[in-house]
């Protein structure tokens, strides 16, 4: 009889089989902000639902209350697509487990139940800004931002009547839409947002309505172009192709 042997303990498999053996006991809550109240700011995974199909896995490394309320803004601000269909799940997870990639493994396990991953891990939902590198990319049909593309409906309550300076107005602006404003010079600089101010005539307002009163405040050359998940805003881009709807 042998003095010693080899033993190997499957840290990732244990982790999986007791995520597996821990999720069906949940209740799906919908993605609202009442619900959410009661999320902890805690390191965790969590699945998306759509109408009840699980839809999308993923991982929130500081809070989960924080991610999903990204989701749920980003959901909010989507054509074909309401917020009341979305539901959630989800489970605490201490913050050492987090680098595992805890949400890959349940990710791998419904590939292997189903054939497949959840539909939003392989259709760019997760994605935040896109990058200037993707604005002329033409995304297929399945692709999230083309399946709910950007409300540009959106009502910005945030915005008050005034007049406000470009350079200011800005920021504002991105921080309240809830997808991706993108304009040359993140940080507000560029001559004619410091020699331009635009007039907000309305509260509510609705981003058509801002982005029009934009390119009317700007001098001639800029425009702002909607793609299908976000907006993008430049000055003689000269002979760059972008495929989307030049709104004002």
């Amino acid at each position: 009889m042998a003095a010693t042997r080899h033993f190997t303990f499957d840290l990732t498999g244990a982790l999986a089989r007791q995520l597996e053996a821990a999720l069906p006991g949940l209740t799906q809550a919908p993605l609202t902000l009442d619900a959410l109240e009661e999320v902890q700011a805690a390191p965790g995974i969590y699945q998306l639902y759509l109408r009840g199909e699980l839809i999308y896995i993923g991982k929130a490394d500081k809070s989960l209350r924080g991610r999903l309320a990204e989701h749920h803004k980003k959901i909010s601000g989507r054509l074909r697509i309401s917020i009341d269909d979305m539901s959630f799940t989800g489970l605490y997870l201490e913050g050492t487990w987090i680098p595992v990639g805890p949400e890959q493994m349940l990710i791998n396990t419904r590939k292997r139940m189903t054939g497949a991953e959840p539909l939003w891990n392989t259709n760019g939902f997760g994605m935040n800004d896109p990058g200037k590198e993707r604005d002329t990319t033409n995304f297929k049909d399945d692709h999230f931002d083309v399946m709910y593309p950007a409300d540009l409906g959106y009502v910005v309550e945030s915005l008050e009547q005034g007049i406000y300076p470009v350079n200011q107005l800005l920021p504002a602006l991105k921080q309240a839409l809830p997808y991706v404003f993108r304009y040359e010079n993140q940080w507000a600089k560029h001559p004619d947002y410091l020699a331009s101010q635009v007039t907000i005539s309305q509260s509510p307002i609705t981003a058509t309505q801002v982005f029009d009163a934009l390119i009317n405040a700007l001098p001639p050359g800029w425009q702002i172009i909607a793609l299908p998940g976000y907006v993008i805003m430049y000055k003689n881009i000269g002979c760059v192709f972008l495929t989307g709807i030049n709104i004002s």
